[in-house]
C-alpha cells in the first residue's frame, strides 16, 4: 500500500471500579525490543527490528481516544575484540594459514534518546515502521494495546510504499500484535528522567494469531504535545516578519490547537534583495541555503519562511511553499531535500473587492491579518497539508485558499471575520497521526503525504462529465529527435449552447492538470502540477462555442524522464477541478508523437546526458544559475545540431533574466537564438520572448 490507514476513534470502554490509572494524552517515548528467549543473533539480516525508538501519539477526541506512532531503528555499530593472530589460524600442509572464524566481536547499541529532553527527534535515515493503534483495553494495574505495523520502504522521497506485513523480520506473514502492559518503571532505562514516572509501563508484545511473545514493549509520558517543531523566519531588509495577526493569534495559538510545541526564530532581517527588486523561486531556495541557521534536519525539525518585496511578475500568488521540484515551475529543490522552504512576497497588492473590507488595496505586508495566515498556509503545505478546498468552500481554516474565503466575504461579512484560525478537522487528523515521513522537512515530497501515493484519482462516482466540453491536445511537433522536450499545446473547448465555469488557468501552473506518458507496452509514467499557491483568479466563464487555450512543454515527470524510449508515445492529459462539495469535474485528451533514433554519436551523448540529468527540468521550468548540472547538460545539447534548436528557447529565457549578482545578458540570448537557424517553440514561449525584448528569426 501507498499509505497505512489513520487510526480510528476509540470508543471509551466501561472501566472497572479497580482502575485507578488510565493511559492520558499526549507524546509517550515507545522502546521495541526483541524477546531474551527468542534470540535471533547479530546478524542485521535475520533481525534489522532488534531494536526500535519512537512515539506514540494519544489524542483524547471527547468520544474516545485514537493513537498512532513512528519506530526508528536504534543506531548500532560492530564492535570488534582484540584477539591474539595464532588463536584464530593454524599452520596447513597446503597454505600457510587459514582462518579458523570470523572475527569475533559483538552490536554495540548507541543510547536511545534521552527522555529528559521532552519529544524525541530521531535521524530520518532510520525511520522503520508506523504504528497503528487498533484496541485500548485498560485492566487492573495496566492496559492492553493492539498493534498495526506498517513496515517503510523507501527507493526515494517519491517513491515509497508502507507494506502490513512482518515487522519482525522472523515473520514471514501477515500479523497484529498485543502489547500486554503493566504501570511500572522496572526494566525502564534511564526512569527517572522521565517527567512522570507514574506514568510509564513496561511490557511485552504478544503475536495475535498464536499467542507467541515476541518482544519487550516499555513506554512513558514525555509531553502534553504529539509533536515539535520550529520556524525560522528571515527577510529582505525593511520587510516585516509574520509573528501574528497583530491582535491575538499567533504562531503558538495557532499549533497548541495543533498539540504542536512550536518554537519561533525570528532571524535575519537584512537578505539583501535582487538586484532587480523582484525574486525567482530559485533565487528564494539560493537565499535559503545561504542565510539560514546550521540546521541537522536529524536532530531538529526545522521549516524556513523567507519574506522578500516583490514575487517575479510571472508568479500570481501571496506565496510558495517553494521547496518540491516539478514539471511546472512552482518548485524547485536543488538540495534534494523535500519541504524545507516556503516564501512570503510583503508588496502583494490586495485587490478592490469589498469583502476585503478596510484591507482593500493595501500591500498585504501592511495588513498583519491575511500576511500571518498566507505565511501559516505555506508552512501548512511544508507540514504536507494541500489546500482544503475539497474539504468544504465553506470552510475558512488555514489551508483553504485565500480566493475561497474572498468569494464568501461581503462588505457586511468581511474577510478578516470569517477566518478560522485552525486548520480543518481533516488536517488536524493527519497533523497529529501521519507518519512522521509524510509531515517533517526532509521526508517524502509534497503531495506524495497524502492518502495516496500518488495522488488517487476522484471516486468515480464523484466526477462529473460536463457536456459539451472537449480538450484538445496537440504536439507542436508530431515527430521529434531522442532527447528532445515535447511541446504540446491544449485547447479547452465549449461546444454546448450554455457558458460553464471552468479554471482560469489550464497550465501546468494551474493545479488542475495532470497526465502520463506511455511509450508502447511500458508502464505510463505521470507528470502533474503543484497547486500550492494562491491564484487571484482562479475560474473564468467559457461562452458557447468558445475556447482557452494553453501550452505546456513535457521533459521529465514523477518517476524520471517521460520519454526514454525511441518510437510512438501516447500522451493523455487530464484536466479536473472542483464543482461544489464532493464532486470534480474531469476531461481528457490524448495525442500521440514519434521519438527518432539518435541521428549520430553526438546527438545520441547529447541526449544520454538530458535524460540522465534531472537538474534539466530545473532549467527547463525555472531558470536560474544554482542547478549546475542541469545547465551543463543543455549546454551540451546547445552544442549538438539536432537538439540545438529545441533548447535554444530555454537558454535564450535564462539569460534574459538576472540571477542575484549576475546581470541580463540580453546580447547573448539573442545570439543563442540568432545562430540556431529555426527555433523550436510554442506560442506561450513566444509570448514571453518577445516580453523580454527577444527577436526569433
Amino acid at each position: 500500500m501507498a499509505v497505512p490507514p489513520l487510526p480510528d476513534v476509540l470508543p471509551r470502554e466501561d472501566s472497572p471500579a479497580e482502575i485507578s490509572q488510565t493511559i492520558r494524552s499526549g507524546c509517550w517515548f515507545i522502546s521495541v525490543a526483541e524477546d531474551p528467549e527468542f534470540p535471533l543473533g547479530n546478524n542485521p539480516q535475520r533481525n534489522p527490528f532488534h531494536y526500535c525508538d519512537g512515539t506514540l501519539r494519544v489524542e483524547d477526541t471527547g468520544s474516545g481516544r485514537r493513537a498512532s506512532g513512528d519506530l526508528y531503528l536504534r543506531q548500532r555499530f560492530w564492535e570488534e575484540f582484540e584477539q591474539d593472530p595464532l588463536e584464530t589460524t593454524h599452520e596447513s600442509d597446503t597454505h600457510d594459514s587459514v582462518a579458523l572464524a570470523a572475527p569475533l566481536g559483538q552490536w554495540v547499541w548507541i543510547d536511545p534518546p534521552s527522555p529528559s529532553k521532552g519529544i524525541p527527534i530521531q535521524p530520518i535515515g532510520q525511520y522503520r515502521c508506523y504504528v497503528r493503534i487498533t484496541k485500548i483495553n485498560e485492566v487492573s494495574g495496566g492496559f492492553q494495546l493492539g498493534l498495526e505495523l506498517y513496515r517503510y520502504n523507501a527507493v526515494s522521497k517519491t517513491n515509497f510504499s508502507f507494506t502490513f506485513d512482518h515487522a519482525f523480520s522472523s515473520v514471514s506473514e501477515d500479523t497484529t500484535y498485543t502489547a500486554k502492559m503493566r504501570w511500572t518503571t522496572d526494566g525502564l532505562p534511564n526512569a527517572s528522567q522521565y517527567p512522570s514516572p507514574r506514568d510509564c509501563a513496561v511490557g511485552t508484545l504478544v503475536r495475535d494469531k498464536d499467542g507467541k511473545t515476541f518482544g519487550r514493549f516499555r513506554m512513558g509520558w514525555v509531553s502534553n504535545y504529539y509533536r515539535k517543531c520550529s520556524v525560522e523566519i528571515d527577510s529582505c531588509v525593511d520587510c516585516p516578519q509574520p509573528v501574528d495577526n497583530g491582535g491575538s493569534e499567533n504562531w503558538k495559538t495557532v499549533f497548541d490547537r495543533v498539540n504542536w510545541d512550536i518554537a519561533v526564530n525570528s532571524s535575519d532581517r537584512n537578505v539583501p534583495d535582487t538586484s532587480i527588486g523582484t525574486w525567482t523561486i530559485a533565487e528564494a531556495h539560493k537565499a535559503m541555503e545561504d542565510h539560514r541557521s546550521t540546521v541537522n534536519l536529524d536532530a531538529e525539525w526545522v521549516y524556513y519562511l523567507l519574506v522578500v518585496p516583490k514575487f517575479d511578475p510571472t508568479y500570481d500568488f501571496f506565496g510558495i511553499m517553494f521547496d518540491r521540484t516539478t514539471a511546472d515551475g512552482t518548485g524547485v529543490d536543488p538540495n534534494n531535500v523535500a519541504r524545507e522552504g516556503s516564501v512570503i512576497e510583503e508588496k502583494y497588492l490586495l485587490g478592490n473587492e469589498e469583502g476585503w473590507g478596510s484591507f482593500k488595496g493595501k500591500n498585504i505586508g501592511d495588513v498583519p491579518v491575511p500576511f500571518f495566515r498566507s505565511s501559516v498556509h505555506e508552512v501548512g503545505h511544508a507540514l504536507g497539508l494541500p489546500h482544503d478546498d475539497d474539504v468544504s468552500a465553506s470552510d475558512c481554516s488555514i489551508m483553504n485558499q485565500t480566493i475561497n474565503i474572498l468569494d464568501l466575504a461581503s462588505k457586511e461579512t468581511p474577510f478578516e471575520s470569517l477566518i478560522k484560525w485552525n486548520f480543518s478537522d481533516a488536517g488536524l487528523e493527519k497533523l497529529r497521526h501521519y507518519s512522521d515521513v509524510f509531515v517533517r522537512p526532509g521526508g517524502v515530497e509534497w503531495s506524495f503525504a497524502s492518502e495516496t501515493n500518488p495522488p488517487l484519482s476522484p471516486d468515480e462516482a464523484s466526477v462529473v462529465q460536463l457536456q459539451g466540453l472537449e480538450l484538445e491536445v496537440k504536439p507542436l511537433l508530431t515527430e521529434l529527435p531522442l532527447g528532445a522536450p515535447v511541446r504540446v499545446d491544449i485547447t479547452l473547448k465549449n461546444n454546448s449552447s450554455r457558458t460553464v465555469t471552468v479554471p482560469a488557468d489550464i497550465d501546468l501552473k494551474s493545479g488542475n492538470l495532470s497526465g502520463t506518458v506511455r511509450h508502447q507496452s511500458a508502464v505510463a509514467r505521470e507528470f502533474h502540477s503543484m497547486a500550492r499557491y494562491n491564484r487571484r483568479k482562479p475560474w473564468k466563464t467559457l461562452k458557447p462555442k468558445g475556447s482557452k487555450s494553453a501550452s505546456m512543454t513535457l521533459l521529465y515527470g514523477n518517476d524520471g524522464a517521460l520519454f526514454q524510449g525511441i518510437g510512438i508515445s501516447e500522451i493523455t492529459v487530464k484536466l479536473q477541478w472542483n464543482l461544489v462539495e464532493g464532486t470534480v469535474a474531469a476531461i481528457s485528451g490524448r495525442t500521440t508523437v514519434l521519438v527518432m533514433p539518435p541521428v549520430d554519436t553526438s546527438h545520441a551523448a547529447a541526449a544520454h546526458r538530458i535524460l540522465t540529468t534531472p537538474q534539466v527540468n530545473t532549467v527547463l521550468a525555472i531558470g536560474g544559475d544554482h542547478a549546475t548540472d542541469g545547465i551543463s547538460a543543455v549546454q551540451q545539447a546547445l552544442e549538438d545540431l539536432t537538439l540545438k534548436p529545441h533548447f535554444a528557447c530555454m537558454e535564450a529565457k535564462r539569460l534574459s533574466k538576472n540571477f542575484f549578482d549576475r546581470p541580463v545578458d540580453p546580447a547573448a540570448a539573442q545570439s543563442v537564438l540568432d545562430g540556431c537557424g529555426a527555433v523550436v517553440v510554442s506560442d506561450t514561449e513566444k509570448t514571453k520572448l518577445s516580453a523580454l525584448g527577444l527577436k526569433l528569426g
